[in-house]
């Protein structure tokens, strides 16, 4: 079975992109989305985050796209540390689409 993936959210992040994708056939066992970091040009992503629900992703993009303030700048800031821990490991497969 081949996997499709559909990009849902898409947000420029320090030059490159953090985006959100919907795995297309659905796992059975966990949520449909996941959490992926891109380079400026490039086609594969890294995963940060997958299994997220559709709850998950209003909330993630709910927090992303708030107005300027103390809880966006900390929301931004987790984010660029989660993506500075997996870019470290050396176990990181990246995604093609």
């Amino acid at each position: 079975m081949q996997r499709r993936f559909r990009r849902v959210f898409q947000l420029g992040f320090c030059g490159d992109w953090v985006e959100i994708y919907q795995q297309m056939p659905a796992p059975e066992n966990q949520g449909a989305f996941f959490l992926a970091f891109r380079k400026k040009w490039a086609r594969r992503v890294t995963p940060l985050m997958s299994g997220i629900t559709v709850g998950g992703v209003k909330a993630i993009t709910g927090s992303l796209t708030q107005r300027p303030g103390v809880q966006l700048s900390e929301a931004l800031t987790r984010l660029c540390l989660a993506i500075g821990e997996k870019m470290r490991d050396p176990r990181l497969v990246p995604v093609p689409l």
